[in-house]
């Protein structure tokens, strides 16, 4: 096998899309908790922070102006 600057630019592109695809292939298979929020376990002390992250993501998205 050759060395990686040994490669021409095809083989680098190569390379690089098989790196891309394994890491979206990570991601999708480990993404983000917020996908599964509702599935997580709490301990006692983190439910008044996780109450705070709730009222700020509230704040952040305010209502439609019409009320809806």
């Amino acid at each position: 096998m050759r060395a990686l600057g040994e490669m021409g630019q095809t083989g680098k592109a190569d390379l690089q899309e098989r790196g891309k695809a394994w890491v979206e292939s990570m991601l999708a298979r480990f993404g983000p908790a917020t996908d599964r929020a509702q599935n997580i376990t709490t301990l006692e002390f983190e439910k008044p922070l996780l109450e705070l992250d709730k009222r700020i993501k509230e704040v952040s998205h305010p209502p439609p102006p019409d009320g809806l």
